[in-house]
């Protein structure tokens, strides 16, 4: 039974997995309703204070030149003046750097404050163990190819041995395998890898009647088959990213973007219930796990078929690729419901289903190539040709 407030550390992995969203229905700010209800005690270090300020800032630096890059290239394609006077016309407006990575940093230095997380450091730490523990290969150092890149979170995990105990218990919150792995078998020491898991220990235990309720809910496959139908056509209108792209381990990157992409088929999709990660009067959050079979038709711009005019500096036709990619995925999807009692029934219905799904080179299984029929392509520009003329 868990006892509160809960000890709670958390790693840089943790935030930056949560892209530091903060507002409404966020893991980070049901993080912020348990804190404020002393369901948990938040403990971090001035390590990932660091590594997460300077993650923020670099994030923010690379979004704003993303942005300048997109804006230059539509500026490319037609002016905006076509627009003016048009909402439109503002998406072409650059907008000034006023300072927004000190913005966003302090931002997040302020939910830190009213969270009032304790920050820990790293007095006391006994650094000769750490170096055994670095020649003997003992988590976190386990991995010999980025054993020097290690020291911070050997110096995170004694910190939090010294602080911690059997008697002062705490749950650590990691994605780091390598740094949950340091406290295994350790009495006092829990580890989990997502804010979600701690979320479904506290609602479990305090609301039993909702938690009972959702799980007989989606243990029903009628109700599975209606979330995988949601599913499914959220996906088939859109609602993913593809990235053609192969890139090595040294960042060096081949293949494709693709400017359009259609799905074919969804096949074998399955979902699971992970956990119940808010509980409020009249609706409840949950998160599930997906898994899915994807299909999808991708086109993209062919260079290598295209016809360069060297004196106008321009191509004079560019030729079009098109691929078809197998993926096999797994995703989280988080489902809002609204809760309705009637009588001893509790009733849920769907108001929201949301999730990130990105296909790549980690979730392909094949690639197809799709080779141009020129008569075809002949016929296509032929009706093309047609319908210009009775057009005019």
């Amino acid at each position: 039974m868990l006892s509160y407030p809960i000890s709670v550390f958390i790693d840089t992995n943790v935030f930056d997995e949560c892209k530091y969203h903060m507002e409404e229905k966020s893991p980070l700010q049901i993080l912020k309703k348990f804190a404020g209800n002393n369901k948990v005690s938040l403990y971090t270090s001035n390590i990932v204070m660091g590594e997460a300020k300077r993650h923020i800032s670099n994030n923010v630096t690379r979004s704003y030149e993303l942005l300048n890059k997109q804006i230059k290239e539509m500026r490319k394609l037609i002016s905006p003046s076509i627009f003016k006077e048009t909402s439109f016309a503002q998406c072409y407006q650059i907008p000034e750097n006023i300072g927004f990575e000190e913005l966003a940093v302090d931002k997040f230095e302020e939910y830190i404050k009213d969270l009032q997380f304790t920050i820990l450091d790293s007095a006391g730490v006994e650094i000769n163990q750490i170096m055994d523990d670095y020649f003997q290969f003992r988590p976190p150092f386990e991995n010999n190819e980025k054993k020097k890149n290690e020291f911070p979170d050997a110096i995170m995990i004694a910190k939090i041995k010294n602080e911690f105990s059997v008697d002062k218990p705490v749950w650590i919150i990691s994605g780091d395998k390598g740094f949950r792995k340091a406290f295994e078998g350790i009495q006092g020491f829990s580890c989990v890898e997502k804010l979600n898991e701690l979320f479904d220990m506290i609602n479990k235990q305090d609301e039993k009647n909702i938690y009972e309720a959702i799980k007989a809910h989606l243990s029903n496959s009628h109700n599975l088959n209606h979330i995988i139908g949601i599913l499914k056509e959220k996906i088939t209108d859109g609602n993913f990213e593809i990235d053609g792209q192969d890139c090595d381990r040294k960042g060096v990157c081949e293949g494709n973007d693709y400017d359009e992409a259609f799905v074919d088929l969804i096949s074998n999709m399955q979902v699971r219930f992970s956990s119940v990660d808010d509980v409020n009067e009249g609706n409840v959050t949950i998160t599930i796990e997906c898994k899915a079979d994807i299909s999808v038709f991708c086109s993209y711009d062919d260079y290598s078929n295209s016809a360069w005019d060297s004196e106008e500096k321009e191509y004079l036709y560019v030729g079009r690729g098109e691929v078809c990619e197998e993926h096999s995925v797994e995703f989280e999807s988080i489902i809002n419901f609204s809760v309705t009692s009637i009588a001893d029934d509790i009733e849920f219905a769907i108001e929201e289903i949301a999730y990130d799904l990105e296909l790549n080179q980690l979730t392909r299984t094949n690639r197809e190539f799709i080779e141009n029929d020129p008569r075809a392509d002949a016929e296509a520009e032929r009706m093309e040709a047609l319908e210009e003329y009775y057009r005019h």
